[in-house]
């Protein structure tokens, strides 16, 4: 990851890893479901990454509430894609 580029983080969760991938590259699009459901998903909602990015005053991510199946992006649009801890989650 470059400090230029860009890339989506599919299945962001609580924000923590996007805070710290965030200082690595010019821009992130963090992507989750918008709602939580822990019991389907164990998805916490974007609510929950957005106050974790703002209490440590991260400004260079974007949330995208979206499906890890379904993204809303164009082919070739990023330079990386970052996923962790998410392919068991994806039915």
């Amino acid at each position: 990851m470059g400090h230029g580029g860009g890339g989506p983080a599919v299945g962001c969760g609580n924000g923590f890893q996007s805070s710290l991938l965030s200082c690595l590259t010019g821009r992130l699009v963090a992507t989750d479901l918008l709602h939580a459901d822990l019991r389907n998903t164990h998805s916490v909602g974007l609510e929950t990454a957005k106050h974790l990015l703002d209490h440590v005053g991260v400004d260079n991510v974007d949330l995208v509430a979206a499906s890890a199946p379904a993204l809303p992006f164009r082919a070739e649009m990023f330079d990386y894609v970052v996923s962790s801890n998410t392919l068991e989650h994806i039915v």
